[in-house]
Formats: C-alpha cells, structure tokens, sequence
C-alpha cells in the first residue's frame, strides 16, 4: 500500500489519492519537489465544476465524483466567446452550449414568451379596447422588462466564463450572482 506524500491517506494502488486527488508519484520513493502539505490544502476556493467539491489546489481528479480535472472533455475546454455570442445573440443559448440546461431553457423561454405576449397586448389594447395610453404604458414596461432579461443574461453568461476559467464552481440557476 502507497501513502499520498500530500494528505497522507492510503491510496492502494490507485494512480490518484481517494482523498485529495492528487497523482500519485509512479516511483514508490519519488518525492514531492520541495512542497508541503499546507501548499495542498484549499486555496482560491478551487471547487470541482462537475460536483463543486472542494479541491486541492494540483488535483487531477475531484475525491467526490471521480472526474478528470482539466481534461479535453471538461467544461474548461468550451470557447467561451463563442458561448457570449450565443447568449448576445439569443438569449438562453451561450448557458445551452456550456451546459447550464436549467439556465439556458429559462432565459430562452422568459424571453420568447414574452414576445408574443407583448404581440397579444398591443393587439388587445390598441385594436380591441381602443386603450393607447394604457397600451402604451404596458408595451413600454414589458419592453424594459424583456431587456433586463435579456441583460441579465449576457451579464450571467460572461460571469459564468469567469468563474468557470478561475476553477470555480458554477451552479446551474438562474439568479446566481445576484442572490
């Protein structure tokens, strides 16, 4: 059985430590290069951005869920231009191409939906109840309304790059960084 020279824990045979996820040394005496445990231990607040487990700082992969930190098929590896673009463009769809679902499916339908319901109103209003100053007011608020949504959004997705390229966790809500 084989220690990890960073927490200490058994790691069995295993390639990476069970609790800290660091690799361990291939050779049975390899050392650390000059390191100490207390320049493992938790430092800017690196999460995993598969689970959100809190991770050592050259862990390569997360002790809770097992994934590949920093692999090909990681979050990391998406083009995060691309995902603002996308979000610009539409909103909903730059969280869609990062993989925030929960996110992206929100905006897209807080936007769209309020399309045709200002399509509906101004149509009730100005056509049917002969209301202009009311219609009026009504599209004017729920057109502001729609372009904070659509704000909001771009503002979300370049936050999530951000995180994301710092190594941090981010959780698939809607108001994350707001509330």
């Amino acid at each position: 059985m084989v220690k990890c020279q960073v927490c200490g824990e058994e790691a069995g045979d295993n390639e990476f430590c069970p609790n800290c996820g660091y690799k361990i040394p291939i050779k049975t005496g390899e050392k650390l290069d000059n390191t100490n445990f207390e320049e493992f231990t938790y430092r800017h607040n690196k999460k995993c951005p598969y689970c959100g487990a809190k991770l050592y700082v050259n862990a390569v992969v997360c002790p809770n869920c097992g994934s590949m930190l920093g692999s090909s098929n990681s979050i990391k590896s998406r083009n995060s231009t691309i995902a603002i673009i996308l979000s610009f463009l539409i909103p909903g769809l730059g969280q869609l191409y990062y993989g925030f679902y929960k996110t992206g499916l929100t905006f897209f339908l807080l936007t769209f939906s309020g399309i045709p319901l200002l399509l509906f109103l101004i149509f009730v209003f100005f056509f049917i109840l002969n209301y202009f100053i009311f219609g009026i007011i009504l599209v004017i608020c729920l057109s502001i309304i729609e372009l904070l949504i659509w704000l909001y959004n771009v503002y979300d997705m370049i936050k999530s790059v951000d995180a994301i390229e710092n190594g941090e966790y981010v959780e698939d809500k809607i108001f994350k960084f707001i509330f």
